[in-house]
């Protein structure tokens, strides 16, 4: 891995761990957070506050890599990211790729590009 894919996968432990003081190490401030076709969210508090909502409906569990790229301050990653349904408990996989813009070493632009319909997951 890179130094930048080190960097979302130490900021991905953190969230994974509910760790949001951690995870702001990695964040820049005023991150803009777009998953699918939703809006994009501005801001570390909407960012969770995304979070927090999804986690109301299925729960991120982790996920298998496929692919890491880097350039400059960009880096790409693809997976399949697993979360379980928290209505019936069964487990949903889902091919996902995520952009990662970085500004001085932060994450600056995160976009998620994933079919959340899979999710059963609305915006409020």
């Amino acid at each position: 891995m890179g130094q930048l894919v080190d960097r979302v996968a130490e900021m991905e432990a953190a969230l994974g761990r509910g760790d949001w003081l951690a995870a702001n190490d990695y964040l820049h401030p005023a991150i803009s957070y777009r998953v699918g076709a939703l809006p994009a969210v501005t801001g570390i508090d909407a960012v969770r506050a995304y979070m927090e909502h999804q986690a109301r409906h299925v729960i991120w569990v982790g996920h298998e890599m496929q692919l890491e790229i880097e350039a400059e301050d960009v880096a790409i990653i693809e997976v399949i990211s697993l979360f379980d349904r928290v209505s019936d408990g069964a487990r949903i996989r889902l091919p996902c790729t995520d952009i990662y813009r970085f500004e001085d070493g932060l994450i600056a632009d995160w976009r998620v590009y994933a079919d959340l319909r899979m999710l059963g997951v609305a915006a409020d």
